[in-house]
């Protein structure tokens, strides 16, 4: 299947993965922002000090020859810090053009090495926290904006038929998702299901518009179907809705890791139905603990789904998913509706908010689980240790997700909950975590056809 890159930007990202010996690579989108990056400008970069001796010596070659490395060595360079187990020194370099006046990264200043066209920027790092970054260079006085790494190869890549169904509006400059690049310092066990493998059959992906009565405007949803999906199959398939839909498409592959959990007999083979939400402002009006919105799922959005696909009206067979305010919202549209819909693949899920986008009853929806009758709902709930942020409601983002989870196992619901070490309030951990929740909602396993 042809390949396509695509970059992805948002405040100091690029969604690029980084894959050296025994590291492999992921994303990024911050509601609430880290409490802490683990980084430190303590040490410099060994490789660095040494190029800048020779260079200084008058070694005419030493620069060209570590320019000529790097697209086979790639960066950033890692250097390993000795008896700091589970720390490493990592420098970022930047290639300037002529005229480059500054360079930024993390916000942060790079160095100019001597007069060369070198900049670069050493901070110790610790390996358990994976980290976005772009460069923001500034030449002759003109800002460059976000510009990802070059000697960072593999980038975050979508399909062509994923491309071949977004809309411009969702591309280029006006992606949040464009030009970032992704530094992880392990390999990722996801990479067998968030990757496209070849050989392994692809499904079709189709976007459609959707009237949602309630208010007043048409919303995109994109549909995706299993390679093999036949209308008049005998049994009906499994439902995935996700919300935040362009990020389950990009940043979040939802179509290969169906592709690739079908394809190994993993899971029951599923549809899986994108919702777009709009802006950040048009989200915040459908998924904070909003019961229009759960209206339109449930009332309009799946007797639609149910009428144009052969999908199971079994709410146990139905899966809600979501990230940030999206993990939370599938967890209140399914607590309004369980009659419809009896699974929850929450991520990050912002379950300090009050209810109708309020903040003065945080953790609203945590409440009216305790004090409600337990219904048929099943959760798979995610967070990163460090998502540790105080919150506009108060609670703090990780406690009010272990709130829920401890709410629902004293009403006795079956719950998973998974606290992802070193993740903070990103796609990186986000999309590891999917087809972990989807192998625990609807894997052949688990689940009983």
């Amino acid at each position: 299947m042809a390949q396509s890159i695509v970059n992805a930007a948002h405040l100091l990202c690029v969604m690029l993965v980084l894959v050296v010996p025994g590291r492999s690579i992921c994303a990024q989108n911050p509601e609430i922002p880290p409490k802490k990056l683990l980084i430190s400008s303590l040490q410099e970069s060994p490789r660095l000090l040494q190029l800048k001796k020779r260079i200084a010596n008058g070694e005419a070659l030493a620069l060209s020859q570590f320019w000529a490395a790097m697209p086979m060595e790639h960066s950033p360079l890692f250097e390993p810090i000795t008896n700091e187990p589970g720390r490493i020194l990592v420098t970022f370099v930047w290639r300037a053009a002529p005229g480059t006046t500054d360079v930024g990264v993390f916000g942060r200043q790079m160095t100019r090495l001597l007069d060369t066209d070198l900049w670069f920027l050493t901070e110790v790092m610790d390996v358990s926290t994976p980290i976005f970054y772009a460069f923001f260079p500034t030449v002759k006085g003109e800002s460059l904006g976000r510009v990802a790494d070059p000697f960072n190869p593999n980038r975050f890549v979508v399909s062509d038929e994923v491309l071949s169904v977004i809309p411009q509006d969702l591309k280029g400059d006006n992606s949040q998702w464009l030009k970032t690049s992704m530094l992880l310092f392990r390999e990722s066990p996801s990479a067998r299901c968030t990757d496209v493998h070849p050989g392994t059959p692809t499904g079709k992906i189709e976007m459609f518009t959707v009237e949602d009565k309630g208010n007043t405007r048409a919303r995109r949803v994109w549909v995706y179907t299993p390679s093999d999906y036949h209308s008049d199959a005998k049994v009906p398939y499994r439902l995935l809705i996700c919300f935040n839909g362009p990020s389950y498409l990009i940043e979040i592959p939802v179509p290969t890791i169906l592709d690739n959990l079908i394809a190994s007999n993993e899971i029951w083979p599923m549809i899986a139905v994108m919702v777009d939400n709009g802006s950040a402002k048009a989200a915040a009006e459908d998924l904070d603990n909003h019961a229009l919105f759960a209206d339109f799922i449930g009332k309009e959005l799946l007797p639609w789904i149910q009428k144009k696909w052969r999908v199971s009206t079994d709410p146990s067979h139905v899966i809600l998913c979501g990230f940030s305010r999206g993990g939370s919202g599938a967890a209140y549209v399914a607590w309004k509706h369980p009659e419809l819909f009896g699974n929850i693949l929450a991520q990050s899920g912002a379950f300090w908010r009050g209810n109708e986008g309020g903040v003065e009853e945080p953790e609203w929806l945590t409440q009216q689980i305790k004090h409600s009758p337990k219904v048929g709902l099943r959760f798979y709930i995610d967070v990163g240790s460090q998502e540790t942020r105080t919150t506009p409601g108060g609670p703090v983002f990780i406690d009010a997700n272990q709130h829920l989870v401890q709410a629902l196992q004293e009403k006795g619901y079956p719950v998973r909950y998974i606290e992802v070490a070193g993740a903070r309030h990103d796609p990186i951990h986000w999309r590891s975590q999917v087809p972990e929740g989807l192998l625990y909602l609807a894997g052949k396993e688990t689940q009983a056809k």
